[in-house]
């Protein structure tokens, strides 16, 4: 009877034991699983970041009308997120702009555009197409709003953009140059 009740006790010890080992191991394992989730979370953050910081540097190459440039950064943001339609798109659009190239202005000349003296009696392209005073325009592009206002003051014209981006980004351009929001305010408001 002893040597059977010896026998239970020793297998109740193995199963204690068994038991023990098995938590330890499960434990073992969720501590490897959290660090693997850890690691492939920061590994995550870390291309979305460089996916972000890629699309900010095509967007405002594509912006101020650097296409090459742009085209470059939407395809590394393309290399990094293959399965994200924005960059395909603006890379199809920025083949489709730059088409073949053609320059019509012969190598080692440049033409100023100071050279040809403006008649001030004659309207500027702008001018003729607007009435006097602002005009504002709405224009929806994928992921980005738009608005344009075009200042007539007598026979010239100029055009003012703003953009605002769907990730938070706001952009101000006069003409093709990018300028700060004072200048969208303070050359886009009427003088009533």
């Amino acid at each position: 009877l002893a040597a059977k009740n010896k026998r239970t006790a020793d297998s109740l010890a193995a199963v204690k034991k068994a038991a023990a080992d098995k938590a330890a191991s499960e434990a073992a394992l969720k501590a490897q699983q959290k660090k693997t989730a850890d690691s492939l979370a920061a590994i995550n953050k870390a291309l979305d970041d460089k996916y972000t910081a890629a699309i900010n540097k095509a967007n405002q190459y594509f912006l101020t009308k650097n296409y090459t440039p742009a085209l470059q950064a939407y395809q590394q943001a393309s290399a990094i997120k293959p399965n994200e339609a924005y960059p395909k798109q603006q890379i199809a659009k920025i083949k489709a702009l730059l088409g073949p190239q053609t320059n019509t202005t012969p190598p080692n000349k440049t033409i100023k555009k100071d050279s040809v003296p403006i008649d001030p009696t004659v309207k500027d392209s702008i001018a003729s197409k607007y009435p006097q005073g602002i005009t504002e325009e709405h224009i929806d592009e994928p992921g980005c709003e738009v608005t344009r206002r075009v200042v007539v003051k007598g026979n010239h014209g100029q055009v003012y953009t703003r953009k605002i981006w769907s990730w938070g980004q706001t952009y101000y351009f006069k003409g093709d140059q990018p300028v700060g929001e004072d200048v969208w305010k303070n050359e886009t408001q009427s003088s009533n």
